[in-house]
């Protein structure tokens, strides 16, 4: 039977030789962006399988007026996590000159 080929920062791996994360954000939120080792993650891959190499990995997400999420885990060839995160909306600011 053969493997897929998934594609890991411009080169070529079989399938079982690949970490695919998912990740998957608690809301849709504007202007999200998201990263997977430092890599940019396009919005509309969310949800769906990424390829990345075995080991560390360090998810992240962040937007304008949210405060950032992150998760750091290990993952090995042929696994498939899901990451779960939520981005949540900054608490109010107090006015300096009111105190409220």
């Amino acid at each position: 039977m053969a493997t897929e080929t998934w594609r890991v920062r411009g080169r070529k791996f079989d399938e079982n030789k690949v970490a695919k994360l998912i990740v998957a954000l608690s809301e849709a939120v504007p202007d999200a962006a998201i990263t997977i080792n430092g890599d940019t993650l396009p919005f509309e891959r969310a949800g769906k399988p990424y390829a990345t190499e075995p080991g560390p990995s360090t998810v992240a997400a962040t937007a304008p007026n949210y405060v950032p999420s992150a998760k750091a885990l290990h993952i090995d060839a042929g696994d498939t996590e899901t990451v779960a995160l939520a981005l949540d909306r900054h608490p109010p600011r107090a006015d300096a000159r009111t105190g409220r």
